[in-house]
């Protein structure tokens, strides 16, 4: 796609490729002046973006293929899915759920 954009184009464009989104950033030269555009590309669907936020609020909300999408990747529910992994610090003189002392 940047050769494409190079040869047919005259534009020089970078694509970037992240977990959840892609990044397309380009220079465009209008009338002497050179501003650097960027938005941004659902990886599941190839919604077009302005913002990375709207991309993510699209992914948690509207996204035809949401269900396909792990929510931990979006930042949401717990970091750890295996409580062995990250076991929180048992409090001293309380009781487990099996009413054994700690």
């Amino acid at each position: 796609m940047e050769n494409h954009y190079k040869k047919e184009h005259d534009q020089q464009i970078h694509i970037h490729s992240f977990p959840l989104y892609y990044e397309i950033n380009y220079k465009m030269n209008k009338n002497g002046s050179r501003a650097r555009l960027k938005f941004f590309l659902c990886f599941y669907c190839g919604k077009e973006f302005t913002t990375k936020f709207n991309v993510r609020r699209h992914q948690m909300l509207y996204c035809i293929r949401k269900d396909e999408i792990d929510p931990r990747q979006l930042g949401l529910g717990k970091m750890h899915a295996d409580p062995e992994q990250n076991p929180l610090p048992a409090k001293t003189g309380e009781s487990d759920p099996l009413g054994q002392k700690n």
